[in-house]
């Protein structure tokens, strides 16, 4: 796995996606879209045409697109343009989401 995450990444993603043992091109979206300028930012424009060059040049590798998504909402979207390996959220978030869904259980048991 290569992981996408700056500019010159994807300045030269045909050649990362060449590289033999490379299985999938995997787009980091907070680093990437901080390195863009646009922290954050997933629908934004430059976002987005980063996405479908990565997808797009990992299909003409015959490799595997990979992302991590912050929302399902973005699942359409991503899987439209060819990624593959898909992942939704994150370790920290799904710590959070427990934690508060716990932390309501108790306030409404006790």
């Amino acid at each position: 796995m290569a992981q996408i995450e700056t500019p010159e990444a994807l300045l030269n993603i045909d050649a990362i996606a060449a590289v033999d043992g490379v299985d999938v091109l995997f787009v980091g979206p907070l680093d990437l879209s901080t390195n863009l300028g646009i922290q954050s930012d997933f629908d934004h424009p430059k976002f987005v045409e980063a996405r479908v060059r990565v997808a797009d040049a990992a299909r003409r590798a015959g490799k595997a697109a990979g992302i991590l998504l912050m929302t399902a909402a973005q699942l359409p979207a991503v899987k439209k343009e060819g990624y593959t390996v898909v992942a939704l959220g994150s370790d920290g978030g799904a710590v959070t989401t427990g934690l508060r869904q716990n932390a309501a259980l108790l306030r409404n048991k006790g």
